[in-house]
């Protein structure tokens, strides 16, 4: 070990430029080797999260038409658990060859689903709504944020009412993205593409939108 010490010090007394080219080239490897893992888990995490947002938001997962007197027992452990609560209250008459609803939201759905406004924001009550792009344009609107809204409304009689609403925001379209979630390849979805909030309307579906790692959706709602 002393002859090892003492030929390291004779080395670097003899060739100290070299040594120090030694050194910081090892330096530089360090740095260049923590540089490249911290990107990397930086691109993990980059690639994790936009993943979850293109495949529609950043939820763990759906449940589709739930059972309404299950959700009734569970409704206020859902809003502790931050589940986002979507009830399709209306259909739209319109020329569309899909169904259009109108949807009564809780205040977690447009985190958990990632929604991205073109223009404007969420509703704050039952006579505003906020319009995906797509049936804003299908429906022909031409309305601006503040402005009314006339839409009909099919009744369960196959008559037609129309009802006003406050236009408050144009959401990017998003629920297409949905569909790639659906199991049920067989029955049609039916997810609302027009939405307000605190509704007193009976809802004629439910989905949940569970948060992650929501123990109750996951061990109860399946």
């Amino acid at each position: 070990m002393k002859s090892y010490l003492y030929l390291t010090k004779k080395y670097i007394k003899s060739y100290p430029k070299r040594c120090i080219g030694i050194v910081l080239c090892i330096s530089l490897f360090l740095f260049a080797f923590l540089t490249i893992l911290w990107y990397s888990d930086s691109f993990k995490y980059s690639l994790v999260e936009n993943y979850k947002i293109e495949k529609g938001g950043v939820y763990e997962s759906i449940r589709f038409y739930v059972d309404q007197e299950n959700f009734r027992e569970k409704e206020s452990q859902l809003v502790e658990e931050k589940a986002g609560i979507i009830s399709g209250i209306w259909e739209v008459k319109s020329k569309s060859p899909s169904d259009i609803w109108i949807g009564n939201v809780n205040d977690n759905v447009s985190t958990l689903l990632s929604l991205h406004f073109e223009s404007g924001k969420m509703p704050k009550s039952e006579n505003e709504i906020a319009i995906e792009k797509g049936t804003y344009d299908i429906l022909g609107l031409k309305s601006k944020i503040g402005d009314k809204v006339e839409l009909e409304i099919k009744n369960s009689d196959g008559n037609t009412e129309k009802k006003s609403f406050v236009l408050t925001g144009i959401i990017k379209n998003f629920s297409n993205k949905i569909k790639l979630h659906y199991d049920y390849q067989s029955e049609k979805l039916l997810f609302p593409s027009i939405l307000t909030t605190n509704s007193k309307a009976s809802p004629k579906y439910i989905h949940i939108i569970a948060a992650e790692n929501s123990f109750l959706i996951r061990n109860i709602f399946k």
